[in-house]
């Protein structure tokens, strides 16, 4: 079997072209760079001078991953992966938002997901699989804040006080001797089969380290959690068979930080992949469909109160998907879920929206009439 740097070799030497595209800002939910104007297709800047794109090149490139800017918007926290010998890498980068480069985050492992605390005195992130904080501005890592048993799945989200984070969380039973597989589940995502793992929302305070599970397995898959703005709920996804973004899955629920009630907002025949909170916490953005004859449905921008009533579509008519479809082999897998709605205020959000090959960033009114407004379009979309 070919290694990692062979694979990628021999595939960079069928393509016939190559584009490298730079990035030291990004503003959070913006789906779109833009790739310098004066390089060609098939050249590349080496040592001053412009010679033709060669398969060695692939693993000088470097790719965007994620990227959010820290609440009062001078710094931004972006993450980047790069090939180095026979392994994929991944670092964060923190940049004044002028363009005046921090530097790395201090941390010699794979650190993905940054999330600002919403009092920007902290930066949340998963290292090496494992939760972790930073203090800002000495940059100061963490120890753990979750065992080792339990493997952080996408990002955290933190509290309105920032004191504490909710996170999903992948345990995998231990198997002794043979495994006897008893499910076709397979997820090609790095999960793998299903029947050896769960996967739950869990509260995490950031200074005790205390670790408190919030959902059961009735739940099944919970994924994507998000802590509301008045503090006293957390909406996730719920997916009972663990196949992500098929027709049938997941839910939309809430549960109550206190009293650790569930409520599913959105359920049967919604087909949903992602969702914020509006400013109070008493409505919802989600990008879903309804009702779809689609296996993969196209999602739209919808409202939604937060028991599950008064749905009002915000983009009726859309040519196009809400989020980026592509192939969970591309370096740019995760950006699909942490991208594909921001809330902005009361009034309005963005979306990435992907119109054929190209993924586009759209303004979108949240309350009045309908109003769309394509803000990154043509040559300023990825």
């Amino acid at each position: 079997m070919p290694t990692r740097r062979e694979f990628l070799k021999q595939t960079a030497t069928s393509l016939a072209a190559v584009d490298s595209v730079p990035a030291t800002k990004a503003a959070e939910g913006a789906a779109a760079l833009k790739p310098p104007a004066a390089r060609s297709r098939t050249t590349v800047m080496r040592r001053g001078k412009v010679s033709r794109l060669g398969a060695e090149d692939l693993f000088d490139l470097q790719f965007l991953r994620d990227a959010r800017l820290s609440p009062d918007g001078r710094i931004v926290a972006y993450a980047v992966s790069h090939t180095d010998g026979d392994e994929e890498r991944f670092e964060i980068w923190l940049g004044g938002i002028e363009g005046r480069d921090q530097g790395r985050l201090p941390y010699s492992g794979n650190a993905t997901a940054p999330r600002w605390s919403p009092d920007g005195r902290w930066l949340a992130f998963a290292g090496d699989g494992r939760l972790r904080v930073a203090a800002v501005p000495s940059l100061t890592v963490s120890d753990p804040l979750t065992p080792e048993p339990l493997s952080v799945q996408g990002a955290a989200s933190w509290s309105p006080d920032s004191t504490r984070l909710a996170v999903s969380l992948l345990e995998r039973r231990v198997v002794d001797g043979p495994r006897r597989i008893t499910s076709t589940l397979f997820r090609a995502d790095g999960v793998g089969f299903l029947d050896t793992f769960s996967q739950r929302i869990y509260e995490v305070d950031r200074s005790s380290r205390a670790l408190r599970c919030l959902t059961t397995p009735a739940e099944g898959v919970c994924s994507q959690p998000e802590w509301s703005p008045c503090g006293r709920r957390i909406l996730f996804l719920a997916s009972e068979d663990a196949v992500p973004f098929a027709s049938y899955s997941p839910r939309l629920l809430t549960i109550g930080v206190e009293d650790g009630k569930i409520t599913e907002v959105l359920g049967h025949p919604w087909f949903i992949t992602g969702a914020r909170w509006l400013p109070g916490g008493e409505r919802i953005a989600v990008a879903a469909a309804r009702d779809s004859a689609l296996t993969i449905p196209n999602p739209r921008v919808w409202l939604v109160d937060v028991v599950g009533g008064n749905t009002h579509l915000r983009t009726p008519g859309m040519i196009g998907n809400v989020g980026c479809r592509i192939h969970h082999d591309m370096p740019a897998w995760d950006l699909m879920d942490g991208n594909m709605l921001t809330v902005l205020d009361g009034t309005t959000a963005f979306a990435s929206v992907q119109r054929g090959g190209t993924v586009e960033a759209w303004r979108v009114a949240l309350v009045g009439d309908i109003a769309v407004d394509r803000v990154l379009t043509g040559e300023r979309a990825c």
